[in-house]
C-alpha cells in the first residue's frame, strides 16, 4: 500500500489509540496490520519515510530531538513503559492539525481504507462514514453514518452526536 503523508498520519494514531487502550501489546500485536498489510518497523510513519527515500530525521513526525529512539520522544517513554501511547497519539494529532493548516483545510475529506471523514470545522462536527470507497464515488444515502463532535485539543472524534443514514440525518436537522 504506497501511503499519503496524511494516510501515514491517521493509520499511526489508530495504531497509537489501540496500543494506549491494549497495555502490554506491541506493536505487532496490532489487529488492523491485515487491513493496511505490514509496515516498517510496525510504523505508518517510517513506511512513508521509506517509500518517499526519506531518512529517520526526516520523519513526518516532529521528535523531539530528532528521531524516535531519542531519550526525549513519546515513542521512547512508551516503549520504556513510562507512557501509555497517548504522548504518541498526541503527536499524531498535533501533525495531522499542523498539516490541515498548512494544506488549508478548514473543511475536506479525508480517506484511508476503513473511512472516510468530512471536517465542517465552522460548526465543529466530524462526519464519518466507514467501511467504504470515498465520497464522490459511491451514493451515500444509504450507508450509515456518524457525526461526532471534533476534538480541538486532541483531533479525532469526541461525543457522538448521531448515526444513520444521511436522509435520516437530513430530516433530523430540518426538524
Amino acid at each position: 500500500m504506497t501511503l499519503t503523508k496524511r494516510e501515514a498520519l491517521v493509520i499511526c494514531r489508530e495504531l497509537w489509540e489501540w496500543l494506549r487502550d491494549h497495555p502490554r501489546r506491541r506493536k505487532d500485536d496490532w489487529p488492523e496490520w491485515g487491513k493496511y498489510g505490514r509496515m516498517n518497523s510496525n510504523c505508518p510513519a517510517c513506511e512513508y519515510c521509506e517509500q518517499q527515500d526519506l531518512h529517520c530525521w526526516e520523519c513526518i513526525l516532529p521528535w523531539p530531538d530528532g528521531n524516535c529512539c531519542a531519550p526525549a520522544s513519546p515513542f521512547t517513554a512508551w516503549r520504556d513503559g513510562k507512557d501509555s501511547g497517548q504522548g504518541m497519539v498526541d503527536l499524531c494529532n498535533q501533525t495531522l492539525r499542523k498539516l490541515d493548516r498548512e494544506e488549508g483545510m478548514e473543511r475536506g475529506t479525508h480517506h484511508t481504507q476503513s473511512e472516510t471523514t468530512l471536517y465542517v470545522a465552522d460548526v465543529g462536527v466530524v462526519i464519518v462514514k466507514q467501511n467504504f470507497h470515498p465520497l464522490p464515488t459511491r451514493n451515500i444515502s444509504t450507508h450509515e453514518i456518524k457525526v461526532c463532535k471534533h476534538r480541538d485539543d486532541m483531533g479525532g472524534y469526541g461525543e457522538e452526536l448521531f448515526r444513520g443514514t444521511l436522509p435520516e440525518l437530513l430530516d433530523r436537522l430540518g426538524n
